[in-house]
């Protein structure tokens, strides 16, 4: 029930009442200054535009909430009879002017809730939106991420994948490598046994003719008995090392030499004049060869020295040396004091005497020195390839005198 009154209240008083309070038919605090209290019981509250009937800002409101409008008492008959009375032309007035106010009123209201509506509806569209363009962007800067990983982790697969093929290619070339390298070894250890097995067939098919040296210790012998096949002296005549001037520090140490068996007393003495290291030069072995081995080819009777080395840790390095003067075609070149000393690989003797334990050795004949011999042909084991002999002569150690 709602009753204006002419009289304003007090906003002092009104104030604290307002502070935290609810219309009762929107819910809302909405404005508090437009409540209105119950007159009864001053707990309940409408706003003003809440009210049924006419908004009056100007003037104070009577109401009475519906608890406390049950307990009013009825109206007197005097009252009814008022109310029954017919109404004059300036109360209809009056209230026809009410209603037209409370209607503009509503629909300025509705219009701002209205727009207050939309208001709040663009705003929750724009939200949204950017909620959603928010979402996009965090979705595609973690695409973009998931992109790039993928994309980082491609390259360190081709780049692990590449690794992994250059390792493949060095390790199946080094393999190959290695096949053609045993496969050349095996070649050459082949094409060595065939040779030494035609030259085995050679011998056998053909008589051994001694040279001159042999056919002296043959007529002079007992009984004319054939000798027995040269040997090594067990008691080394010689040890000190090969320094080989057209070789950077190509020294084999420690090396003895051994006395043939058959070897005559002129060998003996040239041998103990030998200083402890020989400065040889490494020769074509056709440029040194004797015309007589060109002919006849050496047996074990033209060996005036074999050569070994001293221990076992010298092994090695005249193992190699043995195996670059085969493969090379070489041969060593000594000046003695009163004779040149001339040492050739064992794969130049007959098959039967070319190992020594198993092993291909060193031996050396003592020729006669030429005045108008001069060192040039030099060769080196170290350069690879193609090896050269400039102003080469064939004349170098073409005859032969074996003491």
């Amino acid at each position: 029930m709602i009753h204006p009154s002419s009289s304003h209240t007090n906003d002092s008083v009104l104030m604290p009442m307002l502070m935290g309070t609810v219309c009762l038919k929107c819910g809302d605090e909405g404005f508090p200054e437009t409540l209105v209290f119950c007159k009864e019981c001053q707990a309940c509250a409408l706003h003003r535009y809440c009210l049924n009937g006419p908004v009056v800002f100007w003037e104070e409101v009577i109401w009475f909430c519906e608890d406390c409008e049950v307990k009013l008492v009825k109206p007197s008959s005097f009252d009814i009879c008022v109310s029954a009375s017919p109404k004059n032309s300036d109360s209809i007035s009056l209230e026809n002017d009410e209603n037209k106010a409370t209607k503009k009123l509503r629909n300025c209201i509705n219009r701002v809730k209205k727009s207050n509506q939309q208001a709040h509806n663009i705003i929750e569209e724009r939200k949204l939106n950017k909620r959603k363009i928010s979402n996009q962007l965090a979705h595609k800067t973690v695409e973009e991420k998931h992109d790039k990983r993928q994309i980082n982790n491609q390259r360190q697969q081709k780049i692990i994948e590449e690794e992994k093929l250059k390792k493949r290619k060095v390790i199946s070339q080094q393999k190959q490598d290695m096949i053609e390298e045993e496969k050349l070894k095996k070649g050459k250890v082949i094409s060595q046994q065939k040779q030494d097995m035609i030259e085995e067939e050679k011998q056998m098919k053909r008589k051994a003719i001694p040279n001159s040296f042999a056919k002296t210790k043959a007529l002079s012998s007992d009984n004319h008995k054939m000798p027995l096949p040269a040997q090594p002296i067990a008691k080394p005549i010689w040890r000190g090392s090969l320094n080989f001037r057209n070789e950077a520090g190509g020294v084999v140490t420690e090396l003895l030499a051994h006395m043939s068996s058959l070897a005559c007393s002129k060998v003996e003495e040239e041998t103990q004049l030998l200083p402890k290291v020989l400065h040889a030069d490494l020769l074509p072995r056709s440029v040194v060869w004797p015309k007589s081995f060109k002919y006849e080819g050496p047996t074990d009777m033209s060996i005036a020295l074999y050569f070994f080395p001293q221990s076992q840790r010298d092994e090695k390095a005249f193992d190699k040396l043995v195996d670059d003067i085969i493969q090379l075609e070489l041969a060593i070149k000594v000046a003695a004091k009163n004779a040149d000393l001339t040492i050739f690989p064992s794969t130049a003797l007959p098959v039967q005497h070319r190992r020594m334990q198993a092993k291909y050795y060193l031996w050396g004949v003592f020729r006669g020195k030429q005045t108008s011999r001069k060192m040039n042909g030099a060769v080196s084991i170290a350069d690879s390839g193609v090896y050269k002999f400039p102003n080469r002569q064939t004349n170098i150690g073409s005859h032969d005198s074996n003491a």
